[in-house]
């Protein structure tokens, strides 16, 4: 990836796509790497099922509970596979989508979520994933879709043409090992600043103890 310091400035959060990017990458519409899956299931009344949530702001896929197919209503449900690109209809102007982990493979979701399966010669999920977590996807949402604060009418054709820019499988795998990095410091400079802010009360504790 350039270092270019046009490249690499996020100016795309006020402006959306495109932005200044490196010679050999290019823009395209992310139905170039993405096809929208429609398979459902039938519902069993006596198996149990995972169900998982999509969290706002590009937070992530977490588990959301886990019941019997008798208590599931609507009997048609979505299975989801691990690295699928998963968007809740409702949320996703608020950031509600994002990859789905090995873990959480297997779950189920309703109509209400949209599910995509990633073509790995053309894109990496985890490539993906960092342009979720930049804010960038929520931005092209916002900028193509018109509704109220609380309802988005996210439809699968939005995030199909939904301007991306793909680089080289190298540049990619590069950018996630940056981020993989940075996401490590951050982890690291938490954990000093938790046992920082814990300090005082280890003082008080110590002071008195050493007074009794």
């Amino acid at each position: 990836m350039s270092t270019n310091g046009k490249v690499e400035q996020l100016e795309f959060f006020g402006k959306g796509a495109p932005f200044p990017i490196p010679p050999d990458w290019s823009w395209g519409f992310l139905s170039k790497a993405l096809r929208h899956r429609k398979e459902c299931i039938t519902i069993d009344d006596e198996t149990e099922y995972r169900r998982v949530t999509v969290q706002l702001h590009g937070r992530g896929i977490v588990a959301r509970d886990v019941v019997k197919g008798s208590e599931i209503k609507t009997k048609q449900q979505k299975v989801i596979r691990a690295k699928d690109f998963l968007v809740a209809e409702i949320d996703a102007k608020m950031g509600g989508f994002g990859i789905v982990p090995d873990s959480l493979a297997g779950a189920i979701v309703s109509s209400h979520y949209f599910t995509f399966e990633i073509d790995y010669a053309r894109l990496l999920p985890s490539f993906l994933d960092a342009f979720v977590r930049v804010g960038f996807v929520t931005r092209s949402i916002e900028n193509s879709v018109r509704g109220s604060l609380n309802y988005a009418a996210i439809r699968p054709a939005h995030i199909l043409r939904m301007q991306f820019p793909f680089a080289p499988i190298s540049d990619q795998e590069r950018v996630i090992r940056r981020m993989i990095k940075a996401s490590q410091a951050i982890d690291a400079a938490q954990k000093q600043l938790e046992a920082l802010q814990s300090l005082p009360g280890a003082i008080i504790r110590r002071a008195i103890k050493e007074d009794i």
